[in-house]
């Protein structure tokens, strides 16, 4: 017999299920766990604009409300349960310490 490997493990539950579309629709509240969260990590200046020209990500904005960070603005930084390490701006770190579980 051949069988491709696909269905030979799902068997009958294959012709059964048929192919599905999901999508994410816009209306939802979106839920970010992190594992530890520091509020003043760093200092935004012109040291950590220059360490990070030429990242694809140039970490120059707050990750859960995207405003843009300025020189001298304090600078937060959370590991999520669920992704890689984020920056924050310093109310939204003090709302993810707050909101501690």
């Amino acid at each position: 017999m051949d069988h491709d490997v696909k269905t030979l493990v799902l068997g009958d539950r294959q012709r059964r299920a048929g192919i599905q579309l999901t999508k994410t629709v816009p209306a939802h509240k979106k839920t970010v766990q992190f594992r530890w969260c520091k509020e003043k990590f760093s200092v935004m200046g012109p040291k950590w604009r220059f360490a990070r020209r030429n990242l694809r990500k140039k970490l120059d904005k707050c990750f859960w409300c995207h405003e843009p960070f300025e020189d001298g603005d304090s600078i937060g930084l959370g590991a999520q349960e669920k992704g890689p390490n984020v920056v924050l701006c310093s109310v939204c770190a003090r709302a993810a310490l707050e909101r501690k579980p």
